[in-house]
């Protein structure tokens, strides 16, 4: 997925889906941030500064959904934003590597993955 070429709603989206994912397991890994910041890098955001505003921004948007099934149906809804094939298969390998990126994928992550398969009509 070129990231840079997603619209800026599909970026907020994939970067909201994104925390959304690497809080299911309701830990944060180091990987898990290095990944984020790398996504950022490839929306255009460079500067350290400019990546923990947008993080923080982001971060305080999602507040409201810190229960699982809360957090599923706001990325489900999110994941609405993709609607080209590439993009919603680009998506899926995202969230799956972000899941995966702590080599420890527990229920709530299945559950998470499970729902954007399905949201993504993979």
């Amino acid at each position: 997925m070129e990231i840079s070429k997603l619209t800026l709603q599909q970026q907020a989206a994939l970067l909201e889906i994104l925390i959304l994912a690497m809080y299911a397991d309701g830990s944060l890994d180091l990987e898990e941030d290095a990944r984020l910041n790398r996504v950022l890098a490839a929306m255009g955001v460079e500067t350290e500064y400019d990546r923990d505003r947008v993080l923080d921004d982001c971060i305080t948007r999602l507040r409201e959904y810190q229960s699982p099934q809360l957090a599923r149906t706001h990325a489900v809804q999110l994941a609405k934003s993709f609607t080209d094939p590439e993009q919603r298969r680009g998506l899926y390998t995202l969230i799956e590597q972000q899941v995966n990126s702590d080599n420890s994928v527990v229920p709530n992550e299945h559950e998470f993955l499970s729902a954007m398969r399905t949201a993504l009509g993979l």
